[in-house]
């Protein structure tokens, strides 16, 4: 009876993929800025981004997906990771980190 409640935890936290996102929507005139914020938080977490030095933008490493791209109103980023259940608080104070980037000066965070 322990072994098995303790192989049914091992497969719920190992087997169970959990996805994390979020969607930040910028308004801003300066889409230079934005992508200059995005490669700046990608490097910072050791993340290779495409070679686009304005939008639209692509930082991958598996987990962890970032890209932003031209809107009319400025620019939307999206911040995507998997992992299990457990990691959330730490793709979540990664997510947190980038929108609240002082590098966005007068972009507001809608």
């Amino acid at each position: 009876m322990k072994s098995t409640l303790i192989l049914a935890a091992v497969l719920l936290v190992a087997g169970c993929d959990a996805w994390f996102f979020r969607r930040i929507d910028v308004t801003t005139e300066k889409n230079m800025a934005v992508a200059e914020a995005i490669v700046a938080h990608a490097k910072k977490e050791n993340i290779p981004c495409s070679d686009a030095t304005a939008l639209p933008i692509e930082c991958w490493k598996q987990p962890i997906r970032i890209w932003g791209v031209a809107t009319e109103r400025g620019a939307v980023v999206c911040y995507n990771a998997m992992g299990i259940p457990l990691e959330k608080g730490k793709f979540t104070r990664r997510m947190d980190e980038l929108e609240s980037t002082h590098r966005w000066a007068r972009i507001s965070v809608v």
